[in-house]
């Protein structure tokens, strides 16, 4: 774990050939309507269902005014589509993660969703498309170190965790990390914006809203890493 200590930006260095391992995590409750509903949780809570894993980030866009709740954005998890997503406006995108291999970011696509060999996938925004661009808020987000195909994935993503930043603050934390141009994907913000990291085998949280700000979001889905040995505070 990395951080910018000029403007508070979290950032994590996954290496999936190095044995990373990704985990998409949610629970579905129930379907009605054609529509999956799902249970959320505290970060902490999913931190201690999940393993023990080097750390844990909130992920998928969702209906924050329902309990259980909708997801916006397709997931695909063990090579299977648990979640079609519904949110098809605007310039969507999609990271694939190759197990071993890398992961790819392509745009969104629903039948690519359901017949990429990637084990696990996940929707999200462009950065075109960041809710309320102009605001200090709390935003996720992740990109690859090389733009990657599916035939050759990018060995390295980064995700990080951004504490009351704009738009513009976000792309120039990006740029500064060498993320691909094109790669970028913008997760879920705001009071959603939270990160459970293990140092030194204890958890620590990481809230991109500062205490007394916002009350903590419960979440959905969580993108879990495992097993990555890129792993320093600095």
């Amino acid at each position: 774990m990395y951080k910018n200590l000029t403007d508070n930006t979290y950032v994590q260095v996954v290496d999936m050939v190095g044995g990373a391992k990704i985990a998409l995590k949610q629970v579905k409750v129930e379907t009605k309507g054609g529509f999956n509903f799902y249970k959320v949780d505290s970060i902490t809570n999913w931190y201690a269902v999940s393993g023990n894993p080097q750390f844990i980030v909130n992920g998928d866009f969702f209906n924050q005014k329902i309990n259980p709740t909708t997801i916006s954005f397709a997931i695909r998890s063990n090579s299977q589509l648990v979640e079609p997503g519904g949110d098809a406006n605007g310039n969507k995108r999609q990271i694939e993660f190759f197990t071993g291999r890398g992961a790819a970011v392509l745009p969104a696509s629903a039948w690519r969703m359901a017949n990429t060999t990637a084990q696990n996938a996940l929707g999200g925004h462009a950065p075109s498309d960041t809710p309320t661009p102009n605001a200090p808020r709390g935003r996720t987000s992740i990109c690859t170190v090389s733009l990657g195909t599916p035939e050759n994935p990018s060995r390295f993503f980064l995700v990080f965790l951004h504490i009351k930043a704009t738009k513009d603050q976000v792309a120039g934390d990006m740029a500064a990390w060498n993320c691909a141009y094109g790669s970028e994907i913008i997760m879920d913000g705001s009071a959603s914006s939270q990160m459970v990291y293990r140092e030194a085998g204890i958890p620590r949280q990481l809230y991109g809203v500062a205490d007394g700000d916002i009350i903590r979001r419960p979440v959905p889905q969580i993108i879990a890493i495992y097993n990555n040995w890129f792993w320093s505070f600095s």
